[in-house]
């Protein structure tokens, strides 16, 4: 769906795209050391937001970001972690568009996966989970989880495909059997640990930071700028 709505814009159907949206939730991570800063190194922006990064990034044309603004809290998951798990990130791109991401372990009742291509003559919404056609209300609920699933629920149709999943792998599959580029590289990976560095650091300063941003040498994990931020 992402890939269609990148299709659309860049054939001009909503004019001048000059924002995107993007919005990844759950109520959090199935193992442990996704709360612990010496394995994940961070906690929400480093699980779920990279993805959005990339993927405003990837809208923009990977063009450069210029500044981020961060705000960044623990609002469900105070006992398992001093992390965050809840986050909203602004991105200022060269050329003037922007991006607003959120990301979040707070979210119940399920997950949420969208985004919004704004443009100068229109807009797209993607859904990759929910627009589905699948709408059912359960009464006591249903599956492994019954008290997730109880009143109005869109049930998974296909969920790994709608995740990209498959495709993801048949891409990686191709690169190591023909040799062809990667779509994402390590430089994109890359790009976007720096912009995470400055979101952290954003966060930790109550602050828009401007990049490139260059994290101080004795930062062994990326949260570790928020959470110096935060005893401070």
């Amino acid at each position: 769906k992402y890939v269609r709505a990148r299709q659309l814009a860049d054939e001009g159907a909503v004019g001048r795209v000059y924002r995107v949206n993007q919005v990844e939730k759950h109520a959090g991570p199935y193992s442990d050391w996704f709360f612990k800063p010496e394995t994940a190194g961070g906690g929400i922006v480093m699980d779920m937001a990279c993805h959005s990064i990339e993927w405003a990034r990837w809208m923009f044309g990977k063009k450069k970001v210029k500044a981020v603004t961060a705000m960044m809290n623990t609002v469900v998951h105070q006992e398992r972690t001093s992390m965050e798990d809840d986050t909203i990130i602004h991105l200022e791109f060269e050329g003037g568009a922007s991006a607003l991401l959120e990301s979040s372990w707070a979210l119940h009742g399920g997950m949420d996966s969208y985004g919004h291509v704004l443009g100068t003559e229109g807009v797209i919404h993607v859904d990759l989970l929910k627009g589905q056609g699948l709408l059912m209300h359960s009464v006591s609920g249903f599956g492994d989880d019954p008290g997730e699933t109880k009143g109005w629920t869109w049930p998974d149709y296909e969920w790994s495909w709608n995740n990209g999943y498959p495709q993801e792998d048949e891409h990686f599959f191709q690169c190591i059997r023909d040799g062809v580029q990667p779509r994402e590289t390590g430089d994109d990976g890359l790009e976007v640990l720096r912009i995470i560095y400055a979101c952290y650091e954003s966060a930790a300063r109550g602050c828009r930071i401007s990049l490139p941003y260059d994290p101080p040498s004795d930062i062994k994990a990326p949260v570790e700028l928020w959470l110096k931020g935060k005893e401070d």
